[in-house]
């Protein structure tokens, strides 16, 4: 069977599908090409929306222990995990494949990257294309632990260097794709630091134009011309609204405490990020998110805490196939306090400079939890021990059951 030439797609919960579904029109504007939605969810947790033929479901791509990984990351590190596998699933229908985020949006053709895809295999993007000192908001050092490059985007084509990169980049996405950085892992990016060491025909587009986002965008030339955007003599090609903070004012991000203000022609920037919150915005208001909880946030009625994620990931073999039907694993779970009976606080802002105050706002957590009880916010000393001893945790499980 001929294959059809390209496709686009990407991948979210139902939380993000408003920012999915802007890309998606985006996308559809500036070019002659489809791009699919894939959405994690389970298919009854989801309400009826206008959308509903926007996106298709992941769990119909039945891929190889979906449930397992499901319990095993927390939303951010499933939808990183699942990259390449479904890139692989689409190279076998399609010669090129291009991902981009969900909360990324498209200005421009993407002709350029598909060119590119005729020559190489792998097409990437760095977070940054110049250098910074260690006084800058986003020194070199940061990329050290996040990653040389931002898979918010990447393309693929269908050769077998691809393929052999997929395959490499998907086994570790699927064993070890977690958020850690203290432990040199930062979900699936870090591992595409070392990919050039083990494949050839790696193109990395250096192009202003491409994956333009808050840690990269203060060096990066802006200017009108009619009714188009450049980026230095290029025409912008998307933004990454990562991050992007439900109410704009001056930060381009809930991560960080770049301003509009310290941006050249932050003005013309400011009215894409405008822009961007007014398209989004719309599209949320027809979708319900009122009650909605993420399909694998809870474990029969309890909250997930990361503990427990981590946990389950190091002795998956102890339990059912499906941990959310495991009433071995619940038992344990319960039993060594590793469920929550609140949602879980999010990621402090890492990247904020004032660091007093984030030092006063951890402090005041730490006095909740003492008044409110550590037992639904995780056992603090476990907590410890994950933080300090990732290593340890492959043996709590095994620890714990003997005592019991």
């Amino acid at each position: 069977m001929k294959k059809i030439k390209s496709i686009a797609y990407t991948v979210t919960n139902y939380a993000y599908l408003h920012k999915a579904i802007a890309l998606k029109k985006s996308f559809q504007k500036n070019n002659n090409l489809r791009l699919r939605i894939f959405l994690f969810e389970e298919k009854n947790n989801i309400p009826n929306n206008i959308y509903s033929n926007e996106y298709e479901f992941l769990s119909d791509l039945k891929i190889h222990n979906y449930y397992q990984l499901a319990f095993k990351y927390n939303v951010t590190e499933f939808t990183t995990s699942l990259k390449p596998t479904i890139s692989l699933k689409l190279l076998q229908k399609y010669d090129k494949v291009l991902f981009f985020d969900p909360d990324t949006f498209i200005y421009n053709s993407v002709n350029q990257i598909l060119k590119k895809l005729d020559k190489y295999s792998i097409v990437l993007t760095p977070h940054s294309i110049h250098h910074e000192d260690h006084n800058s908001i986003y020194p070199d050092s940061s990329f050290l632990k996040y990653g040389v490059f931002n898979l918010g985007f990447f393309g693929v084509n269908a050769s077998k260097d691809s393929i052999n990169f997929l395959k490499w980049w998907e086994k570790r996405c699927l064993n070890q794709c977690y958020f850690e950085v203290h432990n040199g892992l930062s979900t699936d990016q870090k591992w595409i630091n070392i990919a050039h060491a083990f494949f050839d025909n790696i193109f990395i587009d250096k192009s202003p134009s491409l994956n333009v986002a808050y840690w990269n965008i203060k060096r990066r030339k802006f200017s009108q011309k009619d009714t188009s955007i450049y980026v230095g003599n290029t025409k912008l090609v998307f933004i990454h609204y990562s991050n992007f903070p439900d109410k704009i004012e001056n930060f381009l991000s809930t991560r960080s405490n770049l301003k509009f203000s310290d941006i050249d022609n932050g003005k013309l920037i400011k009215s894409l990020y405008l822009n961007y919150g007014r398209i989004t915005v719309k599209i949320k208001e027809k979708i319900s998110l009122k009650n909605y909880i993420y399909s694998y946030e809870k474990f029969n009625g309890y909250y997930i805490t990361m503990l427990l994620r981590r946990i389950y990931g190091e002795n998956q073999s102890q339990f059912e196939n499906n941990p959310f039907k495991s009433k071995k694993l619940f038992q344990f779970a319960k039993k060594n306090s590793l469920l929550s009976n609140n949602s879980l606080p999010g990621n402090y802002n890492e990247n904020n400079v004032n660091r007093k105050k984030l030092n006063i706002v951890k402090y005041i957590f730490k006095i909740i939890i003492k008044i409110y009880g550590a037992r639904n916010f995780t056992n603090l000393s476990r907590l410890m021990i994950y933080l300090s001893s990732p290593h340890r945790i492959k043996n709590f499980y095994k620890i714990n059951k003997s005592k019991n």
